[in-house]
């Protein structure tokens, strides 16, 4: 299991959340335990059944309400980066949630967030090198900025 895994959890804490309490621990089993067992899956040689088995922990994420993913992601943040550390073909997950317009906003707020507090221990990590996580620091910019960039008037130089 990985070192970071909260010991204990608490009733949802997002104000957002529409779980019920038994529902959000669910939940919350669901993710500790998936995230156990990928700390435990050496990385595949079928790396395409590897990826499947990685989107769908990333889709299933992106179905709950806000609330839940926000609490839930943020309590197990430290563990997900620690089993992309060992298994960088797990990149795929916060690839997934940075890419989904149900996720991205709320999921680059918590990674940033992480990465700010964590980044005297990390520097160095291969996850952070050009290839990872900061590779998507371009996906982190809402696509609403974009559309309104590209749709805002220009200027004429007359």
């Amino acid at each position: 299991a990985p070192k970071s895994e909260p010991a204990e959890v608490s009733p949802p804490g997002g104000a957002h959340s529409i779980f019920g309490f038994d529902e959000y621990l669910l939940f919350v089993r669901l993710v500790r335990n998936v995230l156990r067992c990928f700390a435990l899956l050496p990385p595949s040689s079928n790396v395409q059944e590897e990826k499947e088995l990685y989107d769908a922990l990333a889709h299933v994420l992106t179905t709950v309400d806000k609330g839940a993913f926000q609490d839930v992601m943020t309590l197990f943040m430290p563990a997900l980066f620690e089993c992309m550390l060992r298994n960088q073909a797990l990149m795929c997950v916060p690839q997934y949630l940075l890419q989904s317009p149900d996720t991205s906003r709320l999921f680059s707020k918590i990674l940033l967030d992480f990465l700010l507090k964590h980044m005297d221990g990390l520097c160095g990590k291969q996850v952070l090198e050009p290839h990872g996580i900061f590779a998507f620091a371009n996906e982190l910019s809402p696509p609403e900025a974009d559309e309104a960039a590209a749709s805002a008037p220009h200027a004429d130089d007359d």
